[in-house]
């Protein structure tokens, strides 16, 4: 990793294929008109829930991928993993951004990138 911002500009091929997901799944949702709002219980509650709902999908995963007939049925599978991860992975990000927004002195541009190296 190069750079001041201790990355090198750039976002791992993995993390950024993940953030493309994360945005997908935050579009799709857009006319829920955003997590501003929510209170941390309520955020706290439904990442509970996605990660229900993430196990599930890992779980109905992991027996097709050890199914010799269900290689195709895997694939499909594999994509709602990902899918699943990213909504968890929002909830984590509402949380994190509205704990920012409200008790944290983030400028708006800085991000925990270049804390990550310290």
């Amino acid at each position: 990793m190069n750079g001041a911002d201790g990355c090198g500009g750039k976002l791992r091929p993995e993390v950024e294929r993940f953030a493309w997901a994360m945005e997908m799944k935050l579009r799709k949702n857009d006319h829920k008109g955003g997590w501003r709002d929510c209170d941390f219980d309520y955020l706290e509650t439904r990442i509970r829930e996605e990660l229900a709902e993430l196990g599930m999908e890992l779980m109905r995963y992991q027996i097709a991928l050890h199914s010799a007939d269900e290689v195709t049925l895997a694939q499909q599978l594999a994509e709602k993993v990902q899918l699943e991860a990213a909504d968890v992975a929002n909830f984590a990000m509402m949380i994190a951004d509205n704990a920012r927004r409200e008790f944290v002195s983030w400028p708006e541009d800085v991000g925990l990138v270049a804390e990550a190296g310290k």
